[in-house]
């Protein structure tokens, strides 16, 4: 085989190999500025201070409440699955999202998602 037919294999593999890196690569990172409408009506209840997140994610920046809030909308995180709600707290009216494990009881939901 020639050089010049070695070459032309080579630069074909190394395309190939560039798409399917590319096709493959790693998730879309969460987006931190999603907001969800007001479409649920129930509430939900913490124990004690929990972050509420910029977005349906714990690496979101975040700043914590505690207690009764009006949920909006849920979601799920499409990396982990985990469900998320976007909520106002009832004391402070601050707005995020909270994750379902840090919810102590959830009442009146219509499970309605963002």
């Amino acid at each position: 085989m020639s050089n010049k037919i070695i070459g032309r294999i080579a630069v074909a593999v190394a395309i190939t190999g560039a798409s399917l890196v590319a096709a493959a690569g790693p998730s879309q990172a969460i987006d931190c500025t999603q907001y969800g409408t007001n479409k649920d009506g129930g509430f939900l209840y913490t124990n004690g201070s929990v972050p509420y997140h910029r977005g349906p994610a714990g690496s979101c920046a975040s700043i914590a409440h505690s207690g009764k809030a009006a949920i909006w909308c849920s979601t799920y995180n499409p990396d982990s699955g985990n469900l998320w709600y976007y909520a106002r707290d009832i004391s402070s009216n601050g707005m995020g999202w909270v994750w379902a494990g840090n919810v102590s009881s959830v009442e009146g939901s219509n499970h309605k998602l963002c």
